[in-house]
């Protein structure tokens, strides 16, 4: 009936990975998960980023082989945004 989708969520605190777990679910409950931990962390004032990733296996023609590509979708909360750009400006110095 519904069509289930492995995916795996990661939230990071800064550039630490401090959480990663594995999904699997119908793709609106994956959705909705999604949404409330961005809301969450959106209202959050820590720097943190919440990312989904999705792999997709497929048939690669050239190299006669498979591979997984991985599907991501990202959200970072304002604090995590400035916290990137300090990061960068500080690494360019």
């Amino acid at each position: 009936m519904f069509d289930i989708y492995e995916v795996i969520f990661e939230i990071y605190d800064e550039d630490k990975l401090v959480n990663k777990q594995k999904m699997q679910a119908p793709k609106e409950m994956i959705m909705i998960n999604f949404i409330q931990t961005v809301d969450q962390i959106g209202r959050d004032r820590r720097p943190l980023k919440v990312k989904m990733i999705r792999p997709n296996v497929i048939w690669d023609n050239f190299e006669n082989k498979q591979k997984v590509l991985n599907n991501e979708i990202e959200f970072s909360n304002n604090a995590m945004i400035a916290w990137e750009e300090n990061h960068r400006s500080e690494v360019k110095e």
